[in-house]
């Protein structure tokens, strides 16, 4: 008789910012958009780039290289976005993040994820679950609800309450 062996995987969405490879989880990405432009709202921390109208409702964009520490000047008129369901506690928020882009949905074999050695105490790397090589390239696994911390959370949840959805409708 033979035996069929099963090697568990997990999809993945990825994307870059500066060259590096990223990936999520496809069960926390709601939406990728492209998006030109955005709803500045004044006095907001450095890393909340705006706010969008998703769905109906709003949507608050941090911009992800200031939150892995990983800025390069790269404007661009028109935005990728990937709009996510964050979890922590008793809370579910829609979150986006601009990417420089989106490239694949990938399956990735549970076996092939390498835990990250923790190098510094300094640097941070609770919110990164392990990494991966495929294809001669690293890809650096994110747990989107560890990524952004209750400040964030926060944050996006007063933005949201004090911004009017109608103000955001074309």
């Amino acid at each position: 008789m033979k035996t069929t062996s099963f090697t568990a995987k997990e999809t993945f969405l990825s994307f870059t910012l500066n060259e590096q490879i990223y990936a999520v989880t496809v069960l926390k990405v709601l939406e990728v958009l492209e998006v030109s432009n955005l709803i500045k709202i004044p006095d907001a921390p450095n890393y909340v780039i705006g706010v969008l109208n998703f769905r109906d409702e709003i949507v608050v964009v941090l911009d992800l290289k200031k939150r892995l520490g990983n800025e390069q000047n790269t404007q661009k008129k028109n935005k990728t976005v990937v709009i996510f369901e964050i979890k922590q506690a008793d809370t579910v928020v829609k979150i986006g993040t601009t990417v420089d882009k989106v490239k694949d949905v990938i399956e990735i074999g549970l076996n092939q994820i390498k835990k990250v050695p923790q190098i510094n105490e300094k640097i941070n790397t609770h919110f990164i679950t392990g990494m991966a090589q495929i294809n001669e390239q690293y890809i650096i696994i994110l747990d989107v609800d560890k990524l952004f911390n209750a400040i964030d959370i926060q944050t996006a949840i007063e933005i949201i309450a004090n911004t009017d959805i109608n103000t955001l409708k074309a």
